[in-house]
């Protein structure tokens, strides 16, 4: 299924009119049902939807990894994707699945992030401009959020979606179905870093966080309980480094 489509749109500029095709980001209703269990439902872009459910999992903590899931089923005519995980012993309330409970493998603040990535401004500025020159979607729509995985200064998983968290999701998801662990790996993102947004990428072990946009206060928060390298406001020659600056060179 595409991304986009072209649609027809009435323009207006400096007093004039007319009619001209523009890009359009294309919304897909997706519920996931995982051990029987209606978890959540995204607004999502209609591609590569195994990639997202599969980052998901992880990053809600409902997985450890790929080799927990048995099974994901993509429904496109119902808007269903059907996952099935291993059975592990784990927290569970009453009547409930532990595998399909959410949370059950996320990270707290008390569970510091150990790492010896080690970057340069330099690096960081050469990533987030190649990361910017994959972002096709948003380019063509003005309509999308991007999201990569970054190892060692390459690019491992480049990945947009109309949702900032499915972005990161999209991200996640497609290292570890290509059997690379996203645990050490650094995130680049085109989104406003929330909360959540540092606990799904602490939750799968992800030590070095670089966006664009700004951190909530909470975002920043958490970023230094979890020990993980905050960047925000990268621009063509800075940036912010609003938690874990030990991890810069900030001489190179």
């Amino acid at each position: 299924m595409a991304n986009s489509i072209e649609i027809d749109v009435l323009h207006l500029d400096d007093g004039e009119s007319r009619v001209r095709p523009e890009k359009t980001v294309c919304e897909f209703l997706l519920r996931l049902i995982v051990n029987d269990q209606q978890i959540t439902m995204f607004r999502c872009s209609p591609d590569n939807l195994e990639a997202m459910v599969t980052g998901f999992l992880a990053s809600e903590g409902i997985v450890r990894g790929k080799t927990d899931i048995e099974r994901l089923e993509i429904d496109i005519k119902s808007g269903t994707a059907f996952v099935n995980t291993a059975q592990r012993n784990g927290r569970k309330k009453h009547g409930e699945n532990p595998s399909a409970a959410p949370g059950m493998y996320r990270k707290t603040p008390e569970e510091k992030m150990i790492s010896d990535v080690c970057l340069t401004r330099a690096q960081v500025l050469s990533l987030y401009r190649r990361f910017q020159e994959n972002s096709i979607l948003h380019r063509e729509t003005n309509a999308a959020h991007s999201a990569a995985l970054c190892d060692s200064g390459e690019m491992i998983v480049y990945a947009e979606d109309i949702g900032r968290h499915n972005a990161v999701d999209r991200a996640i998801g497609g290292s570890i179905m290509a059997g690379i662990s996203p645990s050490g790996k650094m995130l680049l993102t085109s989104c406003r870093v929330s909360s959540d947004i540092v606990t799904k990428a602490a939750t799968v072990g992800i030590p070095v966080l670089i966006s664009k946009s700004a951190p909530t206060d909470r975002g920043v928060e958490l970023a230094r309980e979890f020990g993980m390298t905050l960047i925000g406001f990268v621009y063509r020659s800075g940036m912010n480094v609003y938690a874990g600056q030990e991890r810069i060179d900030i001489q190179s």
